[in-house]
């Protein structure tokens, strides 16, 4: 995982990695990879983007950008048709499901038990990936030589 912007920990790059791998792969049923390349903007590629908000006990984001055709695959895989046949409110809940998975695993394994944390709820935003002046890493992932991206949001991850 290639990471933009601050260093990144190994321990916060594995944690994230077994979080990812723990929610796409049973719901996609297709294995998860890092990428060691960065994947280049491509701006004829539809993308979503689903957002989560972490409110406690840092304040941060966590982003899921995928490429829509692949998020139509992994809503079919787990319903079990094609992906041609995946409606839109399929494909925003199962995303915004996923993310919520991810960022409810990630943050128990970087949080002490000790310390609460509380995520807000996922929300779709647009197709793009936003610049901000905060800290942020962008990880690059594949499902089938097929890349989407996991971008951690706020000085609370980099500390």
């Amino acid at each position: 995982m290639d990471a933009i912007g601050p260093t990144i920990s190994s321990f916060l790059r594995e944690k994230l990695y077994e979080s990812v791998v723990e929610a796409m792969e049973p719901i996609g049923f297709m294995e998860v990879e890092y990428s060691e390349d960065e994947v280049p903007y491509n701006m004829g590629v539809e993308r979503i983007r689903v957002d989560i908000l972490v409110e406690a006990p840092f304040p941060g984001e966590i982003r899921l950008i995928i490429p829509r055709d692949l998020g139509m695959e992994v809503t079919g895989n787990l319903h079990s048709f094609d992906s041609k046949e995946v409606t839109t409110k399929q494909l925003s809940d199962l995303l915004a499901e996923v993310l919520n998975v991810i960022a409810g695993r990630f943050m128990s394994k970087i949080v002490s038990p000790a310390i609460p944390f509380k995520i807000g709820l996922p929300s779709l935003g647009q197709n793009v990936f936003l610049s901000t002046q905060a800290s942020q890493a962008t990880f690059h992932f594949e499902m089938e030589g097929k890349p989407f991206w996991v971008v951690l949001v706020g000085e609370g991850f980099f500390r």
